[in-house]
């Protein structure tokens, strides 16, 4: 918008980026380390963080559908030329049982990563708990949420000390502050 300010003459004003800090304690940095994540990972949200750590674990039966799947595909796409011959007519039919048949694998695939990603209930309860502290919404928890929990939780000296000693404003993102 600053060009308006010159299209209007009107001295534009003086611009400070607020610098996005995510307060970190101690039992949230341990979690962390023992899920393997790192903070910036919860801003894809736990749904997505279950199903790809599912995904790992459960790889080779993903890989197996995956490979059903384009097998069955293959296989349908062969008959296509045998089917035209008996009629010309049987190619769209075909076509839609192609994508019907991807559809459903496609979907089968999915739940069955979400399905795996759940299978560890205590490890989904720490990443919920540990998204809803730090990346509420996938956004920093200190954009959603006022500074009072941290003072109620560190006091004030607990987490200004920290802030005056670990922001920096000449750096942009997101900066991880350690209570």
């Amino acid at each position: 918008m600053l060009p308006l300010f010159d299209w209007a003459g009107i001295v534009p004003p003086v611009l400070v980026a607020r610098p996005m800090a995510a307060p970190v304690g101690a039992s949230e940095r341990r979690a962390l380390e023992k899920l393997g994540l790192g903070l910036v990972d919860l801003f894809a949200g736990t749904d997505a963080l279950l199903a790809a750590r599912g995904a790992a674990r459960e790889g080779a039966l993903l890989d197996d559908l995956g490979a059903i799947r384009d097998t069955a595909l293959a296989a349908l796409a062969e008959l296509a030329p045998r089917l035209s011959a008996v009629e010309a007519g049987l190619g769209k039919p075909l076509e839609s049982t192609r994508e019907n048949l991807r559809f459903s694998f496609d979907k089968l695939l999915e739940r069955t990563r979400a399905a795996a990603g759940r299978a560890n209930e205590t490890e989904a309860r720490q990443l919920r708990r540990l998204a809803s502290a730090l990346a509420p919404g996938g956004r920093p928890a200190e954009r959603v949420y006022g500074p009072l929990p941290w003072l109620l939780a560190y006091g004030r000296a607990g987490l200004v000390g920290p802030l005056k000693e670990q922001l920096r404003w000449d750096v942009a993102g997101l900066q991880e502050i350690v209570l």
